[in-house]
């Protein structure tokens, strides 16, 4: 379920912004928004549900109703289609409009309208063997009938019947429908999709590449003929030229998991219009990265809302739509080209780290780790759907000359941006609309991809160009145009004549196995979160990840990590001082409502553990839970802050610039400095590190949440770097990780969580410090076979089995784990030492895979090849 996590934040600007909203109406023209009441007669409670909304050839508005039928809405009156007047059933599914003809599919069959009468047909009087009709749709006299038991194809007198046993359809369960212009019929089921050219199939079953494994709730044709495809876990996909690019694996995309929204359809523009809380216009640009137009509406449409509706466009593309839920007895009509623009720029697109043992999503607008929907999106273990950070949000403030504050603070984006993608020119610290477009992209490449590189163009291949250099490294980032810097992206410059081209051989300086880059600042628009004036910095990004197959248990901390760089850069023309730096956490490790929060100023981290030995329900990670921590690793931790999630004073939430600034600084928002003991307030000792203690330990003169005697509960802190002087024109570095630490075999303490966390956290230190880690890279890696166990596979190029012989003189179970050289855990399972097991490959794309086994006490590796 979707936390709202910023909601008393909410509430507390919202009437501001729907004034600020209204006031800015004399620039542009408000939307034309218009409601209209369902048909009269029925109580709500058979108005609420609903199943579909289409519109026919004269515009008319058709409601399929789960309860009283189908209702037509001509704009001003309505016609309500049930039992009593023809149709078979009051449960209406679907519709479908041609010629002359309305049809309207119920779960009792399809009932066909030409104005003054109906016709029925069902599994007694024509050729359906299923009565329940799901999808409809009319192709030039054609009609095409989606059920449970597959297609059928009705040409006015014949019928055709396609089902998974007589064709390639993947499913037999078909939700959606729609055409190209070459007259394929694209069809939509509950085990992927397919298309129907000339008597011949195509399929995109969920074992392929790309496909997600979900039911296909829609598919909708762009004026490019790109599929989009839409699954019932809300998720997006694309198909394009015979390859589908899934959300967050192949390019960025905004919003890679869309809860709350669904595609409604193809405007006369060509884009396609998807519901989101709010309406926005996509499509695929040039270089495959998913586009998103203009974020319609923002507080007009989140009152309304879009969750749970019907909606469809009509020939003038006004948008219909109802809801399911609430304000179910109202339709309303939206003219959405004539629409509001918002206030704020629409959430960035965003990507994955996810090398490791973690799942990270990242974004350009200062604020990571979730989605602007709700949903956490650190998740480790990766694959757990457990996560143990909601969000995180970069702080920045300092004074110039004039001992005026500037401060870019960003948390839930709920008022606005602090921040916004691309770099600032050089000259004057400013940047246009057209570079923030281009930059909201982020930039991901992994290890493997550089060394294939380098291999290729040591072998000649690449400026003979018979090796296609990929897109990632073709099109690094590596400088800006114009007055932008010509020192963007890192890159490794082989012929050293200052010159990002890979056909000299240069190729991206990438940190770890798998690195994101991506670039923000803080002078484009108002800071409408803090409100704080702006800095005129330049926040280049590297976040980036280690996957280190073989570690040992001792050093598996490398797994369970990530990295990020920060480069900031002062653009300005003014020297800053007293400024400090620092991350923003909202932490929930796993069930969020069971949290205590601590530092220790000498490791440098700030971290969240659990309140008990148990976190419960199903967000929750069971028994002896982990701890979750930031490190800062350059330069030091100087600051630690806990403050409550309300507008108590003076220790609730930042509202002003000065707000954000003091807790930067350890101080509340009275300007009263932190002490020692207690809330933190009122004492004789000043501190910079709030619970600074060990947080197993209990003795009197120690100070953590359980010496406190505080309730476990939802928690934030924020944890600095500063005092620093930052001159104009001058440059900061910034390192951190975020370490993830759990003993799973003792409940929690001194002894069993802490001990493991502070010898994590050393690891990664020194790691750090010796810029080395204990990794193994996919490309060329060496085979082994350890001391005590022996690894074979057969046959080796494999088809659509491999047998795997692990044998052993140490008896205790394997894990068997096959990985593809991007190091993604394609499949994972325990086995035992000296037996045959078989693996089957059928959705194992073709190409190179690596087998290993492992338990405490050995490992081996083989490399598998797919034919």
């Amino acid at each position: 379920m979707k936390k709202l996590k910023y909601f008393s934040k909410y509430l507390f600007f919202s009437f501001f912004f729907v004034l600020l909203f209204f006031a800015h109406d004399s620039l542009k023209a408000q939307a034309v928004v218009d409601t209209f009441n369902l048909p009269s007669g029925y109580v709500s409670s058979n108005l609420r549900i609903k199943n579909a909304l289409n519109i026919d050839l004269s515009n008319h508005v058709w409601i399929g109703f789960r309860n009283i039928g189908a209702g037509k809405f001509d704009g001003t009156n309505w016609t309500v289609f049930d039992t009593t007047n023809g149709l078979p059933s009051n449960n209406v599914l679907s519709f479908a409009f041609e010629g002359t003809n309305d049809w309207i599919g119920t779960d009792s069959g399809l009932a066909k309208y030409d104005g003054a009468a109906f016709t029925v047909y069902n599994s007694f009087n024509s050729s359906l063997t299923s009565n329940h009709i799901l999808s409809l749709f009319a192709d030039g006299g054609n009609l095409w009938i989606g059920t449970y038991d597959g297609v059928f194809l009705f040409k006015g007198s014949t019928w055709s019947h396609f089902n998974s046993t007589n064709s390639s359809l993947p499913g037999d369960t078909v939700t959606c429908f729609e055409r190209n212009g070459n007259d394929t019929i694209w069809i939509g089921t509950s085990n992927g999709v397919a298309s129907y050219f000339n008597s011949s199939w195509k399929t995109y079953s969920i074992f392929s590449p790309g496909i997600p494994r979900e039911k296909i709730l829609n598919i909708k044709m762009d004026a490019s003929e790109n599929l989009w495809i839409e699954t019932d876990e809300e998720k997006i996909s694309i198909l394009k030229n015979d390859f589908v690019y899934h959300a967050g694996n192949f390019f960025s995309i905004c919003s890679n998991v869309l809860t709350t929204g669904s595609i409604v359809g193809l405007n006369s523009f060509g884009n396609i219009i998807y519901l989101n809380g709010s309406i926005e216009e996509l499509n695929l640009d040039s270089a495959n990265a998913w586009a998103s137009g203009s974020n319609y509406y923002g507080p007009l449409f989140s009152y309304n809302g879009f969750q749970l509706a019907v909606a469809a466009l009509d020939q003038n593309n006004v948008l219909w739509y109802s809801r399911i839920t609430n304000y179910a007895t109202l339709l309303f009509s939206v003219d959405y080209r004539n629409a509001l623009l918002p206030l704020q720029q629409s959430e960035s697109c965003g990507d994955f780290l996810d090398i490791n043992n973690v799942s990270a999503r990242l974004d350009l607008s200062g604020s990571m780790f979730w989605d602007e929907v709700g949903t956490a999106r650190y998740e480790v273990p990766k694959g757990s759907g457990l996560n143990s950070i909601f969000a995180d949000g970069l702080w920045i403030g300092g004074m110039d000359n004039s001992s005026n504050l500037h401060i870019a603070a960003q948390t839930y984006r709920q008022s606005g941006e602090d921040f916004w993608p691309g770099p600032l020119d050089t000259t004057n610290a400013t940047v246009d609309s057209a570079t923030v477009a281009q930059y909201d992209h982020i930039w991901k490449i992994n290890r493997y991809t550089v060394t294939e590189f380098k291999n290729e163009y040591a072998a000649g291949n690449v400026t003979s160009f018979t090796y296609p250099v990929p897109d990632v490294i073709l099109n690094w980032p590596a400088s800006g145009n114009g007055n932008y810097s010509r020192n963007l992206a890192p890159f490794i410059d082989v012929n050293h004549d200052g010159v990002y081209n890979p056909y000299d051989g240069d190729y991206p300086d990438m940190k770890g196995d798998q690195m994101l880059w991506g670039v923000f600042n803080d002078n484009y628009l108002m800071h409408r979160q803090s409100e704080g004036v702006s800095l005129g910095i330049e926040v280049q990004l590297s976040a980036y990840a280690y996957r280190c197959m073989f570690a040992p248990d001792t050093e598996q901390a490398v797994n369970n990590t990530t990295f990020f760089h920060y480069r900031i850069i002062n653009r300005s023309d003014t020297d800053y001082s007293q400024v400090y730096m620092g991350k923003y956490l909202d932490v929930d490790l796993g069930n969020y409502n069971d949290d205590f929060v601590g530092c220790d100023s000498a490791l440098g981290i700030a971290f969240v553990y659990n309140g008990d030995n148990f976190d419960e329900g199903i967000a929750g990670y069971g028994y002896n839970p982990p701890m979750q921590n930031l490190l800062l690793l350059n330069p030091p931790l100087t600051n630690f802050m806990y403050f409550y999630d309300d507008f108590t004073a003076p220790f609730g939430n930042p509202v002003l610039p000065r707000d954000y600034y003091n807790y930067l600084r350890s101080a509340w928002l009275n300007d009263v400095h932190l002490t020692y003991g207690g809330n933190g307030y009122g004492g004789t000792d000043s501190t910079n590190f709030m619970y600074s203690s060990n947080p197993y330990d209990t003795t009197s003169t120690s100070w953590n949440e359980t010496t406190t005697g505080n309730l476990s509960g939802d928690r934030r802190f924020l944890a600095s770097t500063g005092p620093f002087s930052f001159p104009s024109h001058s440059e900061k570095e910034f390192d951190m990780a975020y370490v993830w630490t759990r003993d799973d075999t003792q409940p929690n303490g001194l002894t069993s969580s802490w001990a493991k966390n502070v010898h994590d956290i050393l690891k990664i230190k020194e790691w750090y410090a010796a810029d080395s880690f204990p990794c193994s890279q996919f490309v060329g890696i060496a085979e082994n076979n350890s001391f005590d166990a022996n690894l074979n596979l057969y046959p080796n190029p494999a088809g659509n089995l491999v047998t795997i012989f692990a044998g052993s003189k140490n008896a205790s179970p394997l894990t068997l784990e096959i990985t593809d050289v991007a190091g993604r855990k394609i499949s994972s399972r325990r086995i035992l030492p000296n037996l045959k097991t078989q693996i089957g490959l059928d959705s194992f794309a073709p190409g190179i895979y690596f087998v290993s086994i492992r338990n405490k006490e050995t490992f081996a590796v083989k490399k598998l090849i797919r034919q």
